[in-house]
C-alpha cells in the first residue's frame, strides 16, 4: 500500500465522518423540535443576561424518547427571554434560540431524590401545540426563579 492510497483512504474516512456528524446533528434537531423552535425563535439580539455554560436539558416532543443534550448547552435567562445555544462542536442544525417568556405557557419544578431537580417549561408553538423543554441543575433553578419572580403561578411539585 502506498502512502498516496492511505492518504486517500484517510481523506474519504474523514469526509464521511464529517458528513455523518453534521447529518446526525440535523436529524437530532429535527426529531427533538429544536429546528422548529429555531425557525420560530431565532436569536435576534446580543445576549444581555449572564449565561450558564455546559447545561443539560432535554426536548420532549412527538417521539417516544426525549432528545437529551448532556452538558452541551449554554443557557441564559433574562427578564424577557430564555436564551439557548448548543456548544459549537454539536451546533449543526441547532441555531441559537431566543424564547420569549410570553410564549411559555407552563413552568413546573420537580425535586428528585436521585437525579436532582428538573424544571419543565411548555413553549406554545401555535395551533394549540407546545414543545416541552426540561432543564436540569442550576439552569432549571434559574428558569423557575425567573418564572416565579415575574408573577406567574407557582407550579412547583416538590
Amino acid at each position: 500500500m502506498t502512502s498516496g492510497s492511505s492518504f486517500l483512504e484517510f481523506g474519504a474516512f474523514f469526509l464521511l465522518f464529517v458528513l455523518a456528524w453534521v447529518g446526525s446533528g440535523y436529524l437530532i434537531a429535527q426529531m427533538g423540535g429544536w429546528k422548529a423552535l429555531g425557525q420560530m425563535f431565532p436569536r435576534k439580539k446580543r445576549l444581555e443576561a449572564s449565561k450558564i455554560r455546559f447545561c443539560s436539558l432535554s426536548f420532549v416532543g412527538k417521539w417516544v424518547f426525549p432528545i437529551n443534550y448532556a452538558s452541551c448547552v449554554d443557557v441564559a435567562v433574562s427578564d424577557d427571554e430564555i436564551f439557548l445555544s448548543v456548544f459549537p462542536l454539536f451546533r449543526a442544525g441547532h441555531p441559537p434560540l431566543e424564547i420569549p417568556w410570553k410564549r411559555v405557557d407552563e413552568c413546573h419544578r420537580k425535586d428528585g431524590l436521585w437525579l436532582g431537580s428538573e424544571t419543565a417549561i411548555k413553549v406554545g408553538v401555535g395551533g394549540g401545540s407546545s414543545q416541552t423543554i426540561r432543564f436540569y441543575g442550576k439552569a432549571g433553578k434559574n428558569v423557575f426563579e425567573k418564572w416565579t419572580r415575574r408573577g406567574w403561578d407557582d407550579q412547583s411539585d416538590s
